[in-house]
């Protein structure tokens, strides 16, 4: 039921992934959950989380503690910074504590700041303090990030930026 990264080094993400159909699922303490009736209970990240890889083409789903979760998620806490650089042409979804959440979400709180700087063209760039999609509705989310929430993209990009949640 409870998951932590003590640790306070960096989860980095090094790799040349050229595939254009690859979705890439990278987070702090679990990269991608598919237990739909599952609950997460208690999952703190004290770790930085960076990536700067080519990925390609495919979805990034990348989260201060999940990349993608679809169980209920009732304590989750981000205290590493997320820095996302490189190429990637496909879309993005990147936040403090999840890149997508398909489930409630109740207690989320994200104290590190978020960098996307992307040298790719085309795809979309959603970024949200706590989860950019967050489509089990959420209580009690807060995001405390001492740093900003930045991008620096580059042309042909749609960027959506929230400081809680996307849609």
């Amino acid at each position: 039921e409870t998951i932590e990264n003590k640790s306070t080094g960096v989860i980095k993400i090094e790799a040349a992934i050229t595939t254009t159909d690859k979705n890439h699922f990278h987070g702090g303490c679990v990269g991608r959950s598919q237990e739909a009736s599952g609950t997460i209970k208690t999952a703190t990240n004290r770790g930085s989380v960076t990536t700067s890889t080519a990925l390609g083409g495919g979805t990034l789903y990348l989260g201060g503690v999940v990349g993608e979760i679809t169980a209920t998620v009732t304590t989750a806490n981000n205290h590493g910074a997320i820095t996302v650089a490189g190429s990637h042409t496909g879309t993005s979804y990147i936040g403090g504590i999840s890149g997508k959440t398909t489930a409630a979400v109740t207690t989320a709180n994200n104290y590190g700041a978020i960098d996307v700087s992307s040298n790719a063209d085309g795809g979309k760039r959603y970024i949200a303090g706590i989860a950019p999609q967050l489509y089990g509705g959420g209580t009690g989310l807060t995001n405390h990030a001492t740093g900003d929430i930045t991008t620096n993209l580059q042309k042909g990009s749609n960027t959506y930026v929230s400081g809680i949640c996307g849609f």
